[in-house]
């Protein structure tokens, strides 16, 4: 049973970092470009549910995991330009 894409956001990549968020994204990719490309295993041509369905929800998964990629780079950014990274290695 798929999950829905707020459930995947909630479970797979909250609290993760910006580089672990890029690696989720990376292999969502391949599984769209696979999709678009044919490149389907014979195996995963007759699963249920359907490729067309994994998709669609890999497109929506997508949506809004930029968002949340967008908003971990933020942070991220945000704390270097204050030094924040040196302040707390020094703790």
């Amino acid at each position: 049973m798929l999950m829905s894409p707020e459930s995947y956001i909630e479970f797979e990549c909250a609290g993760k970092p910006y580089g672990e968020l890029l690696r989720i994204r990376d292999e969502l990719l391949e599984e769209v470009r696979a999709f678009e490309s044919g490149n389907i295993p014979e195996k995963e041509r007759n699963r249920l549910p359907s490729s067309e369905a994994v998709y669609e929800l890999d497109l929506e998964i997508l949506s809004l995991l930029f968002r949340r990629i967008a908003e971990a780079y933020g942070r991220e950014t945000e704390r270097s330009a204050w030094g924040c990274e040196e302040e707390e290695d020094e703790e």
